[in-house]
């Protein structure tokens, strides 16, 4: 089991008023699940998508993640989950503008102390495995955003040797990559993700 949630309730407060946007959410998530949730505007998909992604807590449930009770995890414990286990893939790709597409890949890498020799490597090998061998010193605003997509890919599967949980939040990705989803391009995701979760 990658992931499981139990009685998953989630509240905002708005004033003295509380708005409850979670109700009573249980789920369960086996290892090579592939995961779209959906629903429309206002349904509750991105707070689900935070507190999957260990952005945020639910206020009562457990989330348990890779065995883990996230439930009783810190905001320090979270984040060393988020840079450890978890691959994101945002709408806007949050690619830093000044740096070059090698320089975005490497980013988690340098945050998780990796050396430079090793995390260059592992950068590489990442832009190589989205057909972006030719474009790692290409700069964000010289991308089309296919391309940019593909950088945020590639820096979501460099941050582990087989990320545990892919976090996918963005319109379906995998159509832009090199093949589309029902060639060789969903084994970018496959060699590097135990279970994938998206948000459509």
């Amino acid at each position: 089991m990658i992931l499981e949630l139990k009685d998953i309730c989630k509240d905002y407060l708005q004033g003295k008023m509380v708005i409850p946007v979670l109700k009573h959410i249980d789920f369960q998530m086996e290892q090579g699940e592939y995961v779209a949730i959906m629903g429309p505007s206002g349904s509750g998909k991105t707070t689900l998508m935070n507190i999957v992604g260990c952005l945020d807590q639910a206020t009562s449930g457990q989330f348990f993640l890779d065995g883990q009770d996230i439930s009783k995890c810190t905001e320090n414990e979270m984040s060393d989950l988020r840079l450890k286990k978890i691959g994101f893939v945002f709408q806007n790709f949050q690619l830093l503008s000044r740096q070059t597409a090698l320089e975005n890949v490497e980013l988690p890498l340098t945050y998780a102390g990796v050396a430079k020799k090793e995390r260059r490597e592992r950068a590489l090998q990442a832009l190589t495995r989205v057909g972006l061998e030719d474009r790692v010193n290409f700069q964000p605003n010289q991308l089309s955003g296919g391309q940019k997509q593909r950088v945020a890919i590639a820096r979501a599967i460099t941050v582990s040797r087989l990320t545990t949980f892919f976090l996918i939040i963005s319109p379906p990705v995998c159509s832009r990559l090199p093949g589309g989803l029902n060639n060789s391009s969903i084994g970018i995701l496959d060699c590097h993700c135990q279970a994938i979760f998206q948000k459509t």
